[in-house]
């Protein structure tokens, strides 16, 4: 969190229960309330850049059910495929994963 931009989904959510922002502050990497570039509808409104680099690391911390997160998550994707950014990355099936195989 402390070298990445950090974009969770509520601002105000990070500072109170986001696990590794609130890390990242007990361990004095970065100051109480700061070290947050945006949260999340800033970036899909365009408000806040977002990933501006190859070399940026970036985080995004969800609080919410995993339904919010995949919501996010499509949109997030289908705003990069739009403007023709982001890499294809290969998954193994659940199937495959839980088995080992």
């Amino acid at each position: 969190v402390a070298r990445a931009t950090y974009v969770p989904d509520l601002r105000a959510r990070a500072t109170q229960d986001a696990g590794s922002y609130l890390a990242a502050v007990a361990a004095g990497l970065i100051p109480e309330g700061e070290g947050i570039a945006a949260d999340l509808g800033e970036v899909v409104a365009g408000d806040h850049p977002g990933r501006t680099s190859d070399d940026e690391v970036t985080v995004f911390d969800s609080g919410g059910t995993g339904v919010e997160t995949v919501a996010a998550a499509h949109m997030l994707y289908e705003r990069a495929s739009e403007k023709g950014r982001g890499q294809t990355i290969d998954f193994a099936p659940a199937s495959e994963a839980l088995t080992g195989e």
